[in-house]
């Protein structure tokens, strides 16, 4: 039998290098680490995007056509997904490596940042159950969500394992899980701040399929930190860390995938070239729609909640929208394929919008032409 391994893994490792390379999300919360902004919630948006790649590609490239026999021998399974699977572990291994280097040295820690261990027992799960059926079709649905799962666990791992450090080094450690999405009755049960470890219930750093909730890490030792100016002593701890995090620049969001089709639940969502004062008098006033099906990507908040930047406009905003709270307000972009009215395609552009959590999204704008 003709080994197909090599070719595979070559074509595999070519086109996930490609897309992660290509993906904003990921140059953006790259970006991040680069500033020294990245928390443990960008930690988890990375690997969430790297692992969906890798399960984009995996998909792509193993299907049952390409397997001999239509069957995933396990001395394929064994070879791809131990490549893979621990190039994902590394890549995320030094984002979060990188994100508790600096909460450490925003207490005053001077110990380095502990890595996570690759979870070998779970690929050769993995493995085993890949290689089980003689049918790939009925297994196929591992290189799915599993992989992502997978991914974003090495955050959790990281937590979990610099969490425990900093306990048996003598310093208090806070655990914070939150839920994101339409979360079930269990993640929501777990959602909440915990002391590690005799008050961290060990559910908190597991995840059920699909389960995309974000657990994040706040060493609590204070420490004495002068400031320049005043030249006054003040603690940095949590409370510092938390306030600090809500100035930064931009919030990475989940992308938001459009309904292909209209129903009651589903309308289309129209673009303005231009909002409210144009920047020349004489420009047509031109409407475009987001074509339906279509995923808007590189979802960022730039101004409002959660950011550095207030929102320029935000009392007309409240004023137009009875009940809705200004400091709930958040101006957003995105990257979006648009259409002209009579549903032809132009091509992917940078929208702006607001939101509002009892409002919705509205005032969709086109940002670059």
């Amino acid at each position: 039998m003709t080994d197909i391994v090599p070719e595979l893994l070559e074509a595999i490792k070519k086109d996930f290098e490609k897309q992660r390379v290509d993906s904003k999300k990921i140059q953006a919360l790259l970006k991040l680490l680069e500033d020294g902004q990245a928390t443990y919630k960008d930690a988890h948006a990375y690997a969430v995007e790297v692992g969906e790649i890798l399960s984009k590609v995996l998909n792509v490239h193993i299907t049952a056509e390409t397997l001999p026999d239509g069957k995933m021998y396990f001395n394929i399974a064994d070879r791809v997904l131990n490549e893979t699977l621990k190039n994902n572990y590394s890549l995320v291994s030094d984002y979060t490596e990188g994100v508790q280097a600096r909460l450490n040295r925003q207490v005053g820690l001077k110990l380095r940042a502990q890595r996570p261990d690759f979870d070998q027992d779970r690929v050769k799960g993995f493995v085993n159950k890949l290689s089980s059926a003689d049918d790939f079709t009925d297994v196929q649905w591992v290189l799915g969500d599993p992989m992502v799962n997978f991914t974003q666990s090495v955050v959790d791992e990281a937590i979990k394992k610099n969490a425990k450090f900093h306990s048996d080094a003598g310093m208090k450690a806070v655990i914070k899980r939150q839920v994101k999405g339409k979360a079930c009755d269990w993640c929501r049960g777990l959602e909440g701040t915990y002391d590690y470890p005799k008050g961290t219930p060990n559910e908190v750093f597991h995840r059920h399929e699909n389960c995309r909730c974000v657990t994040e890490y706040y060493p609590e030792k204070k420490k004495a930190r002068q400031d320049v100016w005043s030249k006054q002593w003040r603690k940095t701890s949590i409370h510092d860390i938390l306030k600090e995090e809500k100035r930064r620049d931009t919030l990475p969001l989940e992308d938001i995938q459009l309904p292909k089709s209209l129903s009651a639940k589903a309308r289309d969502v129209y673009v303005k070239k231009y909002y409210g004062v144009k920047r020349n008098p004489l420009d047509l006033e031109e409407t475009y729609k987001i074509r339906p099906g279509s995923t808007i990507t590189n979802v960022e908040v730039i101004a409002g909640k959660g950011v550095r930047a207030p929102i320029r406009d935000i009392a007309r905003l409240v004023r137009e929208n009875p009940g809705s709270i200004k400091r709930n307000w958040q101006k957003v972009k995105g990257w979006a394929f648009l259409q002209d009215l009579e549903g032809n395609d132009i091509g992917e552009f940078e929208v702006h919008w607001y939101q509002c959590e009892n409002v919705g999204k509205i005032e969709f704008k086109l940002k670059e032409w």
